[in-house]
């Protein structure tokens, strides 16, 4: 094992509150999957389209039919790790040794731009984009365009959910148009920057429980809210929308008011995330690591200020060998938590740490150990 860096776990160092890095490494997740699909190599859970995923899936059994044995999500095992191994004390941790942060290229949000419905009926008129970088203004779509997908024009296949209008690579646009709801209990919805299905930016006016105005950002099928505001959409009320994209920054204004202003960052992107803490009754020192880059990194832990002949080491490992990997009911254990233990004379010890992967290291000392 070629080691490349080294984390140094003052135990002397100690602070309320031991941090918990799960939510960062979904977010992270996220983006390193953005620089991975553009060919470079990604704290909120936000979920997808299908109507029975919330906020809350990822942590709950999913229930399977057809004789499949009930199963938990890859999140909420890995939620699991980081409620079973908190600790009492935070410890300082200090990297050295390990690559430079990775930033993403700085890109304009260019794609497809759609409009949609979802659970309902809505009327869209008067689109007209504008290229800033040319000058030129088009009128898209037919004078009034309406989209349908509600359970009749689902059960009979008439469905018509979406409208791609336009593909448009430039730095600076502006998307203006006139919107109704028809029926249903949502609002309408605007795809920008959109690549795909699984890889785009949806601005949600009257979204979720049609509370919201929002916009998320999807990076293969995993999204991240950017801006969230409250906005309820009526019935046969038009609505004056204009989304304006410069760079990596949006504006979205509802009736000639400004609803949302964002900046669609790009990731830095560590090459480990850590955090250590100690649990007072036993005297473990835990050590939680998130490696989110699509390479397995080699560390050496070093407990600073202790003086030991033996450590024993209780590792538990999750980790994804593709992005898009879950557990189904037809593979329910695809991806679990992987158990070892060993041994290591003195304080320090070197570990692989897998791609994509959560660990939890607990270190115990086989003999009294002395702090300096």
């Amino acid at each position: 094992m070629t080691v490349k860096g080294t984390l140094t776990i003052r135990t002397t160092k100690r602070e309320d509150s031991p941090g918990d890095l799960l939510g960062m490494f979904f977010e992270d997740l996220n983006h390193a999957a953005d620089s991975e699909s553009e060919g470079n190599r990604s704290c909120a859970f936000d979920p997808i389209d299908p109507l029975h995923v919330h906020t809350l899936t990822a942590w709950e059994k999913v229930e399977c039919e057809d004789g499949h044995q009930d199963f938990d999500l890859a999140k909420k095992h890995a939620r699991k790790l980081f409620l079973q191994h908190q600790g009492d004390y935070e410890l300082q941790v200090i990297a050295q040794g390990f690559e430079k942060p990775f930033k993403q290229e700085m890109r304009s949000i260019e794609g497809m731009i759609a409009i949609a419905t979802d659970q309902g009926a809505a009327e869209f008129s008067r689109i007209h984009l504008i290229d800033h970088a040319t000058g030129e203004i088009q009128a898209l779509g037919a004078e009034h365009t309406v989209l349908f997908d509600t359970e009749q024009t689902r059960a009979n296949g008439k469905s018509r959910r979406m409208l791609e209008l336009k593909a448009i690579a430039s730095e600076h646009y502006t998307l203006s148009l006139i919107a109704r709801r028809i029926e249903g209990s949502k609002g309408v919805f605007i795809h920008f920057g959109r690549r795909d299905d699984q890889n785009q930016i949806i601005w949600e006016i009257g979204g979720r429980k049609n509370q919201d105005s929002l916009i998320s950002a999807f990076v293969e099928g995993r999204s991240s809210v950017l801006i969230q505001s409250l906005f309820t959409v009526e019935t046969n009320v038009d609505y004056h929308l204009v989304l304006v994209v410069h760079g990596r920054t949006i504006r979205a204004y509802i009736n000639g008011i400004l609803v949302a202003e964002t900046e669609y960052r790009t990731a830095v992107i560590e090459s480990l995330y850590y955090s250590s803490s100690i649990e007072e009754v036993t005297g473990d020192i835990i050590l939680k690591v998130v490696n989110v880059q699509g390479k397995e990194a080699a560390a050496a832990v070093r407990l600073e200020d202790l003086e030991l002949t033996l450590l024993h080491i209780e590792a538990a490992q999750l980790s994804w060998h593709g992005l898009r990997e879950e557990n189904i009911c037809e593979e329910p254990e695809r991806i679990v938590p992987a158990y070892t233990e060993f041994d290591s004379q003195g304080s320090t010890f070197e570990y692989m740490f897998p791609s994509r992967s959560v660990t939890v290291l607990r270190m115990k000392s086989h003999s009294a150990a002395k702090f300096c």
